[in-house]
């Protein structure tokens, strides 16, 4: 099943990971921007994230998911983590596809990176790496990497 907004807090990720080493397949993320109504009252409040990977030695794995529709990124990795995402569609977000932050390294293979609000990978200043092997880029409003 997916995995969307309920009674949120705001800034909260469908999927926060702080530790540990998961393994999602199969799986449907939607953050809820899309067409839904601006929500009253924090209920079904907009999720900022579709998926974030925060600390040293957190290292999850995507397989065959789909991540959609946050108002901030799809797929954040900050703070030391590493993440490994094989063969998803991140799509549909405000802002970016993906963003690889301060010491984190993320690997991308066979992946659809499409119709982002800014670009459909960002990585930044200092990140540790990014690899990317047979992703599709496209229709991403800024443009593909950054």
């Amino acid at each position: 099943g997916a995995i969307g907004p309920g009674r949120t807090r705001s800034g909260a990720s469908c999927v926060e990971v702080c530790a540990g080493q998961p393994i999602f397949i199969e799986c449907e993320f939607d953050a809820g921007c899309r067409s839904r109504p601006k929500p009253v009252g924090g209920e079904n409040e907009v999720l900022t994230h579709t998926f974030r990977a925060m600390g040293t030695g957190v290292s999850p794995v995507l397989a065959s998911c789909t991540l959609r529709g946050a108002k901030g990124a799809g797929l954040v990795v900050d703070q030391g983590a590493s993440i490994r995402v094989l063969r998803c569609e991140v799509s549909g977000h405000r802002q970016g596809g993906a963003f690889v932050g301060t010491g984190a390294y993320a690997s991308f293979e066979a992946c659809e990176f499409q119709g982002n609000g800014h670009f459909g990978v960002v990585a930044g200043p200092h990140s540790r790496a990014l690899h990317l092997g047979r992703c599709a880029l496209r229709s991403n409003v800024a443009g593909s990497i950054w």
